[in-house]
């Protein structure tokens, strides 16, 4: 079974959606090694987000392949798609809360708020939040349209 975490980013650079699909059997395994270092962004001081952000990319790309699938997009359709392509497998779906009435009214039972999800998927909704922040950011600083496409595609795992 899969867990599925849908995060969204708004600001400059526009509107980055982040999934990430993590297998059951991996659950602890990166629970455990993202939990020591991960943060809320936001909750960062402004001095502090800039180097956070480095530091958040280089652990990233460390534990990537740990994920089951994931990607950042700038269009809602291309998110509904792989929710379309995962749900029948997955055993949570843990949304945005601006997105829960819509995807739940789709998914139904299995689709919960970020808000209402259990601590133990914090860590989960962290990095979805945290990537979507990452590209967000990375967009608003690209300069043509196929660098921005580039940094899209450098964010994507396809199962």
């Amino acid at each position: 079974m899969l867990l599925l975490v849908l995060d969204v980013s708004k600001g400059p650079g526009g509107t980055v959606f982040a999934v990430i699909v993590v297998e059951e059997g991996s659950y602890r395994k990166l629970r455990s090694i993202i939990s020591s270092w991960i943060k809320h962004y936001k909750d960062l001081p402004s001095r502090r987000r800039r180097k956070y952000l480095l530091v958040f990319e280089r652990k990233f790309n460390k534990i990537k392949d740990m994920l089951y699938c994931y990607g950042c997009f700038t269009r809602f359709d291309s998110v509904l798609r792989i929710i379309d392509l995962f749900a029948g497998k997955s055993k949570l779906i843990i949304v945005d809360d601006k997105f829960y009435t819509l995807i739940k009214s789709k998914y139904g039972g299995k689709v919960v708020a970020e808000g209402k999800a259990k601590p133990y998927y914090s860590a989960f909704i962290l990095l979805a939040d945290n990537l979507a922040n990452l590209v967000r950011i990375k967009l608003s600083k690209a300069k043509s349209t196929l660098n921005k496409y580039k940094i899209l595609e450098e964010y994507r795992k396809k199962k």
